[in-house]
């Protein structure tokens, strides 16, 4: 039976469900185009090296070893190859630039509904800009493909790098910080209310934990902003006010809340970070953010920013997956040219059209007719076509 099965995490896509990934892939193509987006691609194998400074855990990256002994990975995101492509085909380019995609991603992640080893993704990157107008920018476009992917009872968690583990900087070492960001990450504020408790100030440590544990809508801005003075921390809190304005000013901040919590699986985010969460689905259904260094990392010092959405999660979520669309008509006889060119004919004229294999009488065809759904017959007789 093995012969018969695949590896854990993959998954194959049946009529209904790929006509529906498709249909979404092109929904979501168009809605970015709309915003001045254009489409690019990456290989979906890379070097490891390249793919490795996404600063993503490597037990999650799949490996391979080609017949020169150089170390591959297949993308488990598409961000780090577009970082890398601009900075080697598009540096030329002026900017900023405005490029989405669509296309496979590979993790080797714990297998749950929703949680796959391969799965798709759609997303844009905004590359040239550090302008907030840029993150609302793509933070709005986030919300309208959510709404484009057939989900209406969603809402998108903001965070701040430069909020949370600036904070942790203030307290902790380098060391410490990143066993913190681990547990933050995790969501095990036991463990992480016990890690700092022994190894920075009481009250701080208690401030941070209100800090992550604390979600909530604009007007908990007012209150993180007394947590720390540092500069950076004070920027970033400014910089979500004024996105939060200009969110409620255009009429979505309903569709937010900030979460300090949040900090993404990828080491390359340097500002804003979001996820977007549908109901009924415990994991992310889209994520992103700005990444100021991802690009430097390939000798092009740009910033960006952009999202993803996981198309299959999306549809988990979203409407209910029907069938492919099925053919208007079926055609049989005895006269296989004449078959072929009246089908010719009525594909033509823009309908789907059926050739039928296995009827021996015109009773059989239209039973099978109605088994799938086709309304209408066409007999074609030496050369003619009759209904």
């Amino acid at each position: 039976m093995k012969k018969l099965s695949i590896p854990p995490g993959m998954k194959d896509m049946l009529p209904g469900e790929a006509y529906r990934r498709r249909q979404l892939e092109g929904d979501l193509m168009d809605l970015f185009g709309r915003w001045g987006y254009q489409e690019v691609g990456t290989s979906s194998l890379e070097y490891y090296d390249v793919v490795a400074k996404d600063g993503m855990d490597p037990t999650q990256v799949f490996k391979l070893i080609d017949r020169e002994g150089r170390i591959l990975a297949l993308r488990p995101d598409v961000t780090t190859p577009i970082a890398r492509m601009v900075s080697s085909r598009l540096k030329a380019k002026p900017l900023p630039l405005r490029l989405c995609y669509t296309g496979s991603t590979f993790r080797y992640e714990q297998v749950q509904v929703g949680r796959q080893r391969e799965f798709t993704q759609a997303g844009v990157e905004l590359i040239g800009s550090d302008d907030l107008m840029a993150d609302i920018e793509v933070l709005v476009l986030a919300i309208d493909a959510l709404k484009e992917a057939g989900l209406r009872d969603f809402r998108i968690g903001i965070g701040e790098i430069n909020i949370t583990e600036g904070f942790l900087r203030e307290m902790l070492s380098a060391e410490d910080v990143e066993e913190a960001r681990s547990l933050v990450m995790n969501k095990d504020f036991v463990a992480l209310k016990a890690m700092l408790m022994s190894r920075t100030d009481r009250q701080r440590a208690e401030v941070f934990m209100t800090l992550v544990t604390k979600n909530g809508g604009a007007e908990i801005l007012d209150h993180i902003g007394q947590y720390s003075r540092a500069e950076a921390y004070q920027v970033a809190v400014g910089g979500l006010k004024e996105l939060a304005r200009v969110l409620g000013e255009y009429g979505v901040l309903d569709h937010v809340f900030f979460d300090f919590s949040i900090l993404r699986n990828f080491r390359y985010y340097t500002g804003i970070v979001f996820e977007g969460y549908a109901q009924g689905l415990g994991h992310p259904v889209c994520g992103g953010g700005r990444y100021d260094s991802l690009l430097g990392d390939f000798g092009m010092d740009v910033p960006a920013v952009g999202f993803a959405m996981g198309l299959e999660r999306a549809m988990l979520a979203g409407t209910e997956v029907g069938d492919s669309p099925r053919a208007d008509v079926l055609i049989l006889g005895d006269d296989m040219t004449g078959i072929l060119a009246k089908a010719r004919e009525l594909r033509g004229d823009g309908q789907n059209v059926e050739i039928d294999l296995t009827s021996a009488t015109l009773e059989e065809a239209q039973e099978r007719a109605r088994e799938l759904g086709i309304g209408r017959i066409v007999l074609v007789e030496g050369g003619f076509g009759d209904e």
